[in-house]
């Protein structure tokens, strides 16, 4: 949604919600969605609910996020940090009995890439010459799998070269360099503001906040290294 609305250059605030401190039940979002649901969009009086599963082909994209999380040995050159893992692990603990495995929903990526692999092969987006939403959510849908380390498992392994192709031009658009900027620095760029936020509800005692302020700026450093390391 976000890429849409910067395709179009569209004017709008944004404010974003922390899902693992369940800021979505806070009473100022509870007032615009009774329902609960993010991301939530209001244009005038109107509020409208929007789901990510509907912008991602019907896919249980948060079936493989957390499968890829709780099941590392099945991804390749995974962008997420180890310690960013093994705190969302604990947030998925007392829900893993409800998460479908992730080599059992695998196969339903097959049909959606084989049909959209023949759209590639004869125009230069999905429907067309022009970029469309087909296009924004395809591009999404493979900006989640390759931070999931599984695009050398269904494109990058040279079996589906357009597909290829295909992300390598989203990639090239303003809109998507705006929006999700550097995969490298996607996850850091959430870790972060969601520890300050956990910190502003529930201060720690002193000894966890030495630590917390500690990780903090071990993270700090590590961004910094890794950002001078890769554009210096």
């Amino acid at each position: 949604v976000r890429l849409v609305i910067n395709e179009k250059g569209l004017l709008c605030e944004e404010r974003d919600v922390s899902l693992p401190i369940a800021e979505y039940k806070e009473p100022w979002f509870m007032r615009l969605n009774l329902g609960e649901e993010v991301p939530v969009f209001i244009h005038g009086d109107t509020i409208r609910v929007q789901q990510y599963r509907e912008l991602l082909d019907g896919l249980p994209m948060d079936a493989y996020t957390h499968g890829c999380i709780l099941h590392p040995e099945l991804t390749t050159d995974s962008m997420i940090p180890k310690y960013a893992t093994a705190e969302i692990r604990r947030h998925l603990t007392n829900a893993a009995s409800e998460l479908m495995k992730l080599d059992h929903e695998e196969p339903t990526l097959t049909e959606p890439y084989l049909s959209k692999q023949k759209k590639l092969m004869c125009e230069l987006w999905l429907c067309g010459p022009e970029f469309t939403l087909a296009d924004v959510c395809l591009g999404a849908l493979l900006h989640r799998l390759k931070f999931l380390g599984l695009s050398k498992k269904y494109w990058e392994d040279g079996s589906r070269p357009n597909l290829q192709s295909f992300f390598e031009r989203v990639q090239k658009r303003y809109a998507f360099r705006k929006v999700l900027g550097d995969i490298h620095t996607t996850l850091l760029s959430a870790v972060l503001p969601n520890a300050f936020r956990m910190v502003k509800k529930k201060p720690p005692s002193f000894f966890g906040a030495s630590f917390l302020m500690g990780s903090l700026g071990g993270m700090g450093y590590f961004a910094y290294w890794f950002l001078k390391k890769k554009y210096v």
